[in-house]
C-alpha cells in the first residue's frame, strides 16, 4: 500500500470519530453557555474541559492537514 492510499484510508477511518468529537465539543459549548447564563459555579470547570477538547481537535485537524 502506497503512502497516499494509507493516508486516504486513515482519513476515512477518522471521519466518524472526528465528527463525534466535533459534535461533543459543540454540545459542551451549548451546555457551557447555559451554565454561564444562570451563573452556575460549575461553568468554569466545564469551560476548562471544553477549551482543552477544542484545542486538541484543532491540533488534530492541523496535523492531519500537514500530511496531505
Amino acid at each position: 500500500m502506497q503512502d497516499t492510499e494509507w493516508y486516504q484510508d486513515l482519513l476515512l477511518n477518522l471521519e466518524v470519530p472526528l465528527g463525534r468529537l466535533g459534535g461533543t465539543i459543540n454540545a459542551m459549548e451549548l451546555m457551557l453557555l447555559g451554565l454561564e447564563q444562570v451563573k452556575d459555579p460549575y461553568a468554569d470547570g466545564l469551560y476548562m474541559l471544553w477549551d482543552c477538547l477544542r484545542e486538541a481537535e484543532e491540533a488534530l485537524h492541523r496535523a492531519l492537514s500537514l500530511e496531505q
